[in-house]
């Protein structure tokens, strides 16, 4: 019965087909730092004129606010991604908001902007061309009137 028992206790030793490396590979923890800053850093560069092409084409900011703003926004964003873990956590963190509902929603809210923005535009050039040929045939009515009247 012992005997039994310690040929239960054994475990089944299978040949290994390639012997494990006792060495682990080197790898310098500065470099995957430097990796990882240099990483977060181009995209904090990536995010910006991603933000300065949003302002100027769907929100129609000038173009010298968006240079301006973009710039700002560049130098924080890389600069803080490239030598901040928390910032660079808080920015992987949001980015799958574009990809729930909210951001299905703000995305659709720009696509909606972009779409009435055009219509609304024409709309309003209309409604002040038209305010303004009142104005001058009220003006030329005036005119006409005093020069009738000595």
């Amino acid at each position: 019965m012992e005997r039994l028992r310690g040929v239960l206790k054994r475990v089944p030793r299978f040949p290994r087909r390639c012997p494990r490396s006792k060495t682990k590979p080197f790898r310098d923890p500065r470099l995957s730092g430097l990796v990882h800053s240099l990483g977060g850093f181009l995209f904090g560069l990536f995010l910006a004129p991603v933000y300065g092409m949003t302002a100027l084409f769907v929100q129609n900011q000038g173009l010298w606010y968006c240079v301006y703003t973009t710039i700002a926004i560049a130098f924080l964003l890389a600069f803080g991604t490239g030598l901040s873990i928390r910032v660079r956590a808080n920015v992987v963190l949001m980015m799958p908001m574009l990809c729930s509902m909210k951001g299905k929603n703000f995305l659709l809210f720009f696509i909606f902007s972009m779409l009435v923005q055009g219509p609304m535009t024409n709309t309003l050039e209309n409604f002040d061309r038209a305010a303004d040929s009142v104005v001058c045939g009220a003006e030329l009515a005036m005119n006409q009137t005093q020069q009738l009247v000595p």
